[in-house]
């Protein structure tokens, strides 16, 4: 979903990539990874 984002003509008009986030949540079950893309 985030590179459909990315690429969208209507974004890229706009919008430009300020930086992309890794983040890590450690649980005692599991752990969950995910990334987040910031926009300016």
């Amino acid at each position: 979903m985030d590179k459909i984002i990315k690429e969208g003509k209507k974004r890229k008009e706009r919008w430009i990539v300020v930086r992309k986030d890794k983040k890590m949540i450690i649980m005692l079950l599991e752990t969950i990874e995910y990334e987040r893309t910031y926009y300016k």
